[in-house]
C-alpha cells in the first residue's frame, strides 16, 4: 500500500480496472486518502471534472528491466560485481540482485562528479515511485517516462 506522504505529483502508479487490468497513471494530485488520475477536463456540459481514485486503490509499480529501459537506464553487459546486473542512467546507477527473485535488492548510486558515484544504500523491492522521488531529490529533475 502507498501512503499519500511517498506520493508526489508526476509519480506513476496503478490500478486494477473493472475487467482485472492494471491500468498505469500519473498522479496529478494528491491528499490524505484521495489521488487524481488524470487531467482536468471539460465535460460535453461544459462543467469540470477529474479522474479520481481512493489512496487505498493505487499501488506501486514494480521495476522491470522494461520500465528501467523507459526511464533511460541501460543494462550494461560487462559483469563488474558478481551476482548483480548494472543499470545506468546520466547520473544514477542500479545494481540489481541476480538472484531468483530480482529486483527483489538493489543498490542505488549516485554520480556526483566525472564518475565518482556515491552509494545511497540498499533498497528490497524499490518501485518506480521511490526511484521518481529519489531521482527528483538528488537532482531536481523528473524522470521522463513513456508508459
Amino acid at each position: 500500500m502507498i501512503t499519500a506522504q511517498e506520493l508526489r505529483i508526476g509519480n506513476w502508479v496503478y490500478f486494477i480496472d473493472g475487467a482485472g487490468n492494471w491500468v498505469y497513471s500519473k498522479i496529478y494530485s494528491v491528499d490524505a486518502k484521495m489521488v487524481a488520475i488524470s487531467e482536468p477536463f471539460k465535460n460535453e456540459d461544459e462543467s469540470t471534472g477529474q479522474g479520481f481514485m481512493l489512496l487505498n486503490g493505487v499501488f506501486p509499480i514494480p521495476l522491470t528491466p522494461e520500465i528501467l529501459d523507459k526511464y533511460g537506464f541501460k543494462k550494461q553487459t560487462t559483469k563488474s560485481v558478481t551476482g548483480f546486473t548494472r543499470y545506468c542512467s546520466q547520473r544514477m546507477m542500479l545494481l540489481v540482485d541476480d538472484s531468483e527473485n530480482p529486483f527483489s535488492n538493489i543498490t542505488a548510486y549516485y554520480e556526483r562528479h566525472l564518475s565518482i558515484y556515491e552509494c545511497l544504500g540498499e533498497r528490497r523491492n524499490l518501485k518506480l515511485h521511490e526511484l521518481q522521488n529519489l531521482n527528483y531529490a538528488l537532482t531536481g529533475e523528473e524522470l521522463e517516462i513513456k508508459l
